[in-house]
């Protein structure tokens, strides 16, 4: 089934998402983060999030740096899912 969201509706969107992970606790290993919203051409509207990860504390934590990073994306997704019911949620990476 394609979902179609107007413009205003996918910017509301973004806006919500943007609120439920500002109030998450990342314990320093990530600096700040990215919503976009999905493109119009998709069958299959996909909201990314992007975490700016802090470099200095990833190579402090090296050892457990993967474990954490695995949690702290699929904390992101199980939460934006519980309060938006969104199933299409992209939770990618970037080094800052």
């Amino acid at each position: 089934m394609k979902i179609i969201l107007n413009e205003n509706q996918s910017d509301r969107m973004v806006e919500i998402i943007r609120r439920i992970v500002s109030t998450m606790d990342f314990e320093g290993g990530v600096k700040d983060f990215e919503v976009y919203p999905p493109y119009n051409e998709d069958e299959y509207p996909t909201y990314d999030i992007i975490l700016n990860l802090n470099y200095d504390w990833i190579q402090e934590n090296e050892f457990h740096a993967q474990q954490y990073l695995r949690n702290v994306k699929a904390g992101v997704r199980d939460k934006i899912i519980k309060f938006t019911g969104l199933k299409n949620i992209y939770v990618g990476n970037t080094m800052k």
